[in-house]
């Protein structure tokens, strides 16, 4: 590994911590002050967050937008297979959904503890095959939105689980995480269709 790949990796981890640092320590405020909430403000929580994923929706619809229009065949791209780590990746999102729901129905935190793991075990493989890919995010239009589309989409999956770990402490905020926890698994399972396996 070059210098220059180290820095490259040294700025995206730090980058990942800080993004985890932050959205723990607001998620978190939020959660400790909910215990003075009242029926109104928790309404109006829980109406901003679900405009919050609305905006999101249109973000990445934006981007797919952006990859249907510009979609080419590029010659020196070797696109990823997607029936190694992609399909591996699809798998967990799935179960992660199923154990979501679970915890949801039974109100058991161990099936919310087993969708966290599983989105750490889906964060790791992401990585892994980011470092494992023959092209970055220079190399073409395919390369540029691979990355922002799989990278964006990571960074919700590391959001997405530590709201799934604030609301371990704070079992109250359940629906809003699992209504995102869902929002990224349809993310994912489009994504997977269009980057991996129709390209």
């Amino acid at each position: 590994m070059n210098i220059e790949n180290y820095n490259k990796w040294h700025i995206l981890i730090n980058s990942i911590l800080l993004l985890i640092v932050s959205i723990y320590s607001w998620i978190n405020e939020i959660l400790e002050e909910s215990y003075f909430h009242n029926i109104i403000l928790k309404y109006n929580l829980y109406l901003g967050f679900i405009l919050f994923v609305i905006s999101e929706i249109m973000l990445f619809l934006s981007l797919f937008i952006s990859y249907f229009y510009n979609n080419e065949i590029y010659i020196g791209i070797t696109s990823i297979n997607a029936y190694n780590i992609p399909l591996l990746n699809t798998a967990i999102l799935y179960f992660s959904g199923i154990t979501i729901t679970i915890s949801l129905l039974t109100k058991r935190k161990d099936y919310l503890l087993y969708t966290i793991i599983l989105g750490i075990i889906f964060t790791i493989l992401q990585v892994y095959e980011y470092y494992e890919c023959n092209f970055s995010i220079t190399d073409s239009f395919y390369g540029s939105i691979f990355y922002i589309l799989t990278g964006l989409h990571g960074i919700h999956v590391i959001m997405g689980t530590i709201f799934l770990i604030l609301t371990l402490k704070n079992i109250i905020y359940m629906k809003p995480s699992i209504l995102y926890w869902h929002f990224v698994d349809y993310v994912w399972l489009i994504l997977f269709i269009c980057i991996y396996i129709k390209h």
